[in-house]
């Protein structure tokens, strides 16, 4: 008995299989809507205040996001002018300053 060596080649096969995985996924699409559709239309209220909760929710992560960003920004706007005030004040202490000339 001799022994045959199978070999795989990607034709047809292997497209109509593709094609088998997207009506899958399609039709577990189709599933899952029409089970979301059943729930809303069964209990309407509970998804409404489910979607005011998430909004909420949201928001708040937004606007926490921008307060931190908006005092980030002014404590480095704070500690340039201290910086600034500091350097003026040098420029205004060496100005003031009588340089003696000693032999």
């Amino acid at each position: 008995m001799t022994e045959q060596t199978i070999t795989f080649t990607p034709r047809a096969e292997l497209k109509k299989g593709f094609i088998c995985l997207l009506r899958g996924f399609v039709l577990i699409f189709k599933a899952v809507g029409k089970l979301i559709n059943h729930a809303v239309c069964k209990y309407p209220w509970l998804f409404i205040v489910l979607i005011l909760l998430v909004a909420i929710l949201v928001s708040f992560v937004f606007i926490g996001k921008a307060r931190s960003e908006r005092d980030a920004t002014v404590k480095k706007n704070y500690e340039l002018q201290q910086k600034i005030e500091r350097l003026q004040m040098v420029k205004d202490a060496k100005a003031e300053v009588k340089y003696v000339y000693c032999d």
